[in-house]
């Protein structure tokens, strides 16, 4: 039987430190990992050994959780123009980051710091509003609509 792959999926840590966690990036030798909480503001991927995550999940600490809230799959026809536009300029500004660095670098900021500032001079765009769109992309489920302003978990109905 295959072995479900993990990137992508999240981890519930439970107790006082409670927080999902989406798994990013596992090495080849399935020593280290990289993760994001999927809740925070600020923040980035923090690198993990893969035999902690499983002794916190033994210890019943954690576990692979199920429900993901960004797992709704938006169509374009479920988006507005400006909604579309404004997806679009902000995945190319994660598609130029992720063209010039590859992972697990880019999760290590001495490395991901020049690259980051390359793309505020190319797209004439903060710092900070770079990394807000790397953090949606990494945190909604790494995929272009992750950057839509107001994800579907938080759209109002019509």
């Amino acid at each position: 039987m295959k072995e479900e792959p993990l990137i992508n999926k999240l981890l519930k840590w439970k107790g006082e430190n409670s927080r999902i966690e989406r798994i990013l990036w596992i090495d080849e030798g399935n020593l280290i990992a990289f993760c994001i909480d999927i809740a925070m503001d600020k923040g980035f991927p923090r690198k993990f050994k893969i035999s902690d995550i499983k002794d916190n999940i033994k210890r019943g600490e954690l576990e692979i959780h199920t429900e993901d809230p960004y797992g709704k799959i938006v169509q374009d026809t479920e988006l507005s123009e400006k909604e579309i536009t404004i997806r679009n300029q902000r995945w190319g500004v994660v598609q130029f980051v992720l063209s010039r660095i590859s992972e697990p670098d880019i999760f290590l900021k001495k490395k991901r710091g020049p690259i980051i500032v390359e793309a505020t001079e190319k797209y004439l765009i903060s710092v900070p509003t770079v990394y807000k769109y790397l953090r949606r992309y990494w945190q909604r489920g790494r995929y272009p609509n992750a950057l839509i302003s107001k994800y579907p978990k938080f759209r109002r109905q019509k």
